[in-house]
């Protein structure tokens, strides 16, 4: 009976990333479509709808961008960590640490400061605070040999366990007796200023773009990118040619996991506003598919995360045209995820017949 080996291709070319790329971007909404026409529901009122929730009109546009902006700094820090193949699994975790270290700020002051120096200052414990988070398994893999893979999931519970707890204890707003767990509103100033009237695209947005721009250039030209990317080519010869391995491993993870709580930071003064559970659910989970889908490229996730946002708007409007049911958005979304990967697999892997 003939065997199936996968295999690493040797080289793979610009020109068929490019083409199983582009094929990811058009097989996704024919996905959609056909999950839906599956499930007995009209293929084109879902198109129509999904066309007016992502560039057909310009809330819909608007939507795309917003949610967009979190995911694309995630995304991107996420390409640091596997530019140096470390596989940093831990996103959610580091963005919800991101986002608790600004509520902390926000309750911590006893007189509500200027907008104009609390956003900065909070942003930057955001990084802070996601850079910190990520340091503990980058630790733990240098020191101690520990696989990041698992220590970064387990870092993720250990965030959501503490932000639950949060909400329901010191954060919690005690100025509404029997209050949901959640923390008091953020003042009006502690918001990311609206760039589009009428919507709620922030300067989050450009945060998000100028970040890939500047990890573009720092991961392509500056030494300490090319270490990194060395040592994501092979540990062995980078350490041969005199690269500090370890060092380079452990700070490509904190500037990851920096990006990631910033994205956290991002995300609460551009949209959430307060602490509640359940921060930006699954949005690390899928950050790791948005960063392939941009071929672990910086300009590439630019691209990415504003189509998978757009997915993410656009299947909000197909579920309120058609009447259906949340599990079947997330069901289209999922298959989404996993043919993305499966596209990715057979461009840099070749199966062959023994």
């Amino acid at each position: 009976m003939p065997k199936l080996t996968i295999t690493p291709r040797l080289e793979v070319s610009r020109r068929a990333t490019l083409t199983v790329t582009l094929l990811a971007y058009v097989a996704s909404p024919l996905v959609v479509l056909a999950v839906l026409a599956a499930a007995g529901k009209s293929p084109l009122v879902a198109l129509d709808a999904l066309y007016r929730g992502t560039i057909g009109t310009v809330p819909g546009f608007a939507e795309s961008l917003v949610q967009a902006t979190p995911l694309m700094l995630l995304a991107v820090g996420l390409v640091i960590a596997f530019k140096a193949k470390v596989w940093n699994i831990g996103a959610e975790g580091q963005q919800i640490f991101g986002s608790i270290l600004v509520t902390w700020l926000v309750l911590s002051l006893k007189s509500p400061l200027p907008g104009f120096l609390f956003i900065p200052a909070a942003l930057i414990l955001s990084f802070i605070g996601g850079g910190l988070f990520a340091a503990v398994p980058a630790l733990m893999r240098s020191r101690l040999g520990i696989n990041e893979v698992i220590t970064t999931i387990m870092m993720n519970y250990l965030a959501i366990d503490a932000l639950n707890w949060l909400v329901r204890g010191p954060f919690q707003d005690k100025s509404i007796p029997g209050s949901y767990p959640e923390s008091p509103i953020f003042p009006e100033q502690y918001s990311l200023p609206v760039i589009f009237r009428q919507s709620t695209v922030t300067v989050g947005i450009i945060i998000s773009i100028v970040s890939c721009i500047a990890v573009y250039y720092f991961m392509f030209k500056t030494p300490l990118g090319y270490s990194i990317r060395a040592v994501g080519l092979n540990p062995s010869a980078a350490r041969t040619s005199g690269i500090l391995v370890d060092r380079v491993v452990n700070l490509a993870m904190i500037l990851s996991g920096g990006l990631c709580g910033l994205g956290g930071g991002v995300y609460i003064l551009g949209v959430g506003h307060e602490l509640v559970p359940g921060q930006a659910t699954g949005i690390g989970y899928t950050a790791v598919v948005v960063s392939l889908l941009g071929n672990v490229h910086p300009l590439g996730v630019i691209f990415a995360s504003i189509f998978f946002g757009g997915l993410i708007s656009g299947m909000s409007s197909v579920e309120r045209a058609l009447q259906i049911p949340e599990t079947l958005a997330l069901l289209s979304q999922g298959i989404i995820i996993v043919l993305i990967l499966v596209i990715q697999v057979f461009a840099k892997y070749e199966i062959r017949r023994k």
